[in-house]
């Protein structure tokens, strides 16, 4: 008896559009088919024209971006590419350095920092996922099941 009530609990009244979203559908797309079929509209010819032009206007568009960076680097010295390439460097070197000392403060979170207790794993902020996207790793966030304790593991992706 028990049972016969709790699935009466959940049973809900369906709306109208639940009711017939499969009837409304079908009747909208044998409409829109008659309407192309006996349409002198001539929305091929059009979507023909608006896709032409809007190619033709992107191969102009990197056609003359490409016109600029050869000139750019018609200018541009050997000296200055491996000046620059050694700056890089420098930096992926430094980003890799922070990167690896995060991780390394971030590590594994087992038990809470503030009273030793398990953690569970919560849903992720969108911080967490950004964080995550800029240091190429994955982050993951936890929060204490005794207190309000809440930190985030860090770990490289693999």
């Amino acid at each position: 008896m028990n049972r016969h009530h709790h699935s009466h609990r959940h049973s809900r009244h369906r709306s109208w559009w639940q009711e017939y979203r499969f009837e409304i559908i079908v009747l909208a797309l044998l409409g829109l088919g008659i309407f192309l079929l006996v349409e002198k509209l001539e929305i091929k010819a059009f979507i023909f024209r608006q896709l032409r032009r809007l190619i033709l206007g992107t191969a102009t568009n990197i056609s003359s971006l490409a016109n600029r960076l050869f000139e750019l680097l018609r200018e541009v010295e050997t000296s200055d590419i491996v000046g620059i390439l050694l700056i890089l460097t420098a930096l992926g070197m430094i980003f890799y350095r922070l990167r690896n000392r995060y991780i390394l403060r971030h590590g594994p979170l087992r038990n809470c920092l503030k009273c030793g207790s398990d953690m569970h794993r919560i849903h992720r902020r969108l911080r967490h996922r950004i964080l995550g996207v800029i240091l190429w790793a994955d982050v993951r966030y936890y929060s204490c099941k005794k207190c309000t304790f809440k930190g985030i593991r860090v770990a490289p992706r693999t």
